[in-house]
């Protein structure tokens, strides 16, 4: 909590920037592939409300929730270099304290922070995103933070942390929150295909993708990358027939989004295992 805050502004900029904010905050409400597509032209618009929102004590709650929606949007365009620096300013400019909002805050940036591999770093915020989870006594934001520790410390090759992160994640996920206990599972999956636990890692893997096939909100990319591992794990065990159909559903899922690095990826393994499958009949 700062005072780096301005003096109030006067009624009509405050009313009009607030009109602004929510605004925004309704056409982020839900994103998709689809909505992004529209909503990319306007990005620098979105920029500069937020920088604005930011200024003033009377439009920060407003712009820390538009920060928070606009996370997939962002992530999912690339912009998270320039994104970051606003999630880190809205931190430091809080004008009262306001500890739910502060804990979303922190677990975003370590979510950047994590995603531009400055993984120490995102550890650290991590775990204050922790405390603060514990000091709102939330056993599914405690959860989060789990599984978001289970991603990080597995980049960092930290196999049994990871590991004790993730379950701990599963234990406290309600059934209601398939999404996320899905993205945990996935998770483990990773760590024991890296581990050469395949057997293992295909059950992980099958497990995450029923929970993603049943949840009411998921998006096309969790589930073909969820896809895409498993297609990995039947490569690693010389199960090519399995993994070229994996392959051609992904291909055929991916085909309406605008994934285009995944779109390629696939095309270039399907077309590798295929030459191999052809090689050994």
């Amino acid at each position: 909590m700062t005072d780096n805050c301005l003096p109030s502004p006067s009624p009509r900029f405050l009313r009009g920037l607030q009109a602004n904010l929510r605004y925004w905050q309704a056409q982020t409400a839900v994103i998709n592939d689809d909505i992004i597509r529209n909503l990319d032209p306007d990005f620098p618009n979105v920029l500069q409300v937020v920088e604005m929102g930011l200024v003033l004590a009377e439009t920060w709650p407003d712009t820390a929730v538009l920060i928070l929606q606009c996370f997939f949007w962002v992530e999912g365009s690339g912009r998270v270099p320039q994104w970051q620096p606003l999630v880190e300013k809205c931190l430091a400019v809080m004008p009262t304290p306001d500890d739910w909002l502060e804990f979303r805050l922190l677990k975003q940036l370590g979510q950047f922070q994590r995603i531009q591999w400055d993984l120490d770093t995102a550890v650290n915020t991590f775990q204050q995103a922790r405390v603060g989870a514990q000091t709102l006594q939330d056993d599914q934001a405690i959860a989060e933070i789990h599984m978001n520790l289970c991603q990080t410390l597995h980049r960092q090759h930290r196999y049994d942390d990871a590991q004790a992160a993730g379950v701990k994640a599963l234990t406290l996920f309600t059934e209601s929150q398939c999404r996320l206990k899905a993205t945990t599972m996935q998770s483990l999956g990773h760590l024991a295909q890296e581990q050469g636990q395949y057997d293992l890692a295909e059950t992980h893997f099958r497990e995450a993708l029923n929970l993603m096939r049943n949840c009411e909100i998921t998006s096309i990319t969790d589930i073909t990358r969820t896809m895409d591992a498993l297609a990995e794990t039947h490569r690693a065990k010389k199960q090519y027939a399995s993994a070229i159909q994996l392959y051609q559903e992904i291909a055929d899922l991916l085909a309406a989004t605008t994934e285009d690095e995944d779109k390629i990826r696939v095309n270039l393994n399907n077309s590798c295992y295929a030459q191999i499958a052809r090689r050994l009949t």
